[in-house]
């Protein structure tokens, strides 16, 4: 057990700097308080840790090996103040997010009601831009980060050699697995395997824009068109709506729908169909610093809050 961690303290601080001085001025005490302490620290532990010289301080074997193992503490103990000092700064933050659809500005709104309920003040402007326009915003500053959202076909749209030569750095969410949802007006549905005739049977709550993954849910559920019991509508939102109605049956994410289906507002309809997945990456420049309001923002898609 450790008696007294000021002692480490003032120790970590010394080896890392190389002199007991720099270590003082960093730490706000007294030079003569830091040797003290390391005089003290070196007759609780019966090592020297320091040669000491006209030159400075020179760690030995047995201090460099203490320092060493202290680094990985004293690292997580320097992100937790750094964490706990952004937070207070998101209060007052703002943020320019791009995203690149409906579904991505989607996930984004999610983020920023979720924020703004802890944080009023919290600003955020979110702007749908060409996903061809996204690497040269950021690059230039004009967002400070960019949310994706789309099918996963085994190759992102930003390849990694792109992504390089303009100093974008990715954060990766993960990869989510679509399933189709009903309303809690049609759970019975919902507690035995559904089949694929079963659910094309059921009004289909569909995007009205194309894209590659409506283009595949058509072909498997209404290869003859869609037809006047359909739902087609416009964005996630509204699918999500009057999936909760019991319209009719839509797909989702998995990752989107957690709350929904904790809820009991909507209902996984399991089947043996086949069905898609999708990505959720964060694109940022690496020529900026990034802020506390970014990192709280960009923490919160690695949480449970959806």
């Amino acid at each position: 057990m450790v008696s007294n961690p000021d002692l480490y303290q003032l120790f970590f601080h010394t080896a890392r700097c190389r002199s007991a001085s720099q270590a003082a001025e960093a730490l706000f005490v007294s030079p003569s308080s830091v040797n003290r302490a390391l005089k003290q620290l070196e007759s609780q532990l019966g090592l020297q840790l320091f040669i000491r010289s006209s030159t400075g301080l020179k760690l030995t074997a047995e201090g460099e090996m203490l320092y060493q193992k202290l680094i990985p503490a004293f690292e997580m103990m320097e992100e937790a103040e750094r964490s706990v000092t952004e937070r207070k700064n998101v209060s007052s933050g703002s943020l320019r997010v791009a995203v690149n659809d409906l579904a991505a500005e989607w996930i984004v709104s999610l983020v920023r009601d979720h924020i703004a309920r802890q944080y009023p003040g919290f600003a955020m402007a979110v702007s749908t831009l060409d996903l061809k326009d996204m690497l040269r915003i950021l690059d230039a500053g004009y967002v400070d980060v960019a949310i994706i959202f789309e099918q996963n076909n085994g190759d992102y749209t930003f390849t990694d050699s792109r992504i390089q030569n303009l100093e974008i750095r990715r954060t990766f969410f993960g990869e989510f697995q679509d399933s189709f949802y009903t309303g809690p007006a049609s759970d019975t549905a919902a507690e035995r395997t559904v089949s694929l005739q079963e659910l094309s049977a059921l009004p289909f709550i569909c995007p009205v824009s194309p894209s590659p993954t409506v283009s595949r849910y058509l072909r498997l559920l209404r290869p003859q068109g869609l037809t006047d019991r359909d739902f087609p509508v416009d964005g996630p939102r509204h699918r999500l709506q009057l999936t909760r109605m019991g319209l009719g049956f839509s797909y989702f994410p998995d990752y989107f729908v957690r709350q929904e289906v904790r809820n009991r507002r909507i209902s996984r309809l399991p089947g043996d169909f086949p069905t898609g997945s999708s990505v959720l990456y964060a694109l940022s420049s690496q020529k900026y610093s990034v802020s506390g309001a970014l990192n709280y923002f960009l923490d919160l898609f690695l949480q449970p809050i959806f």
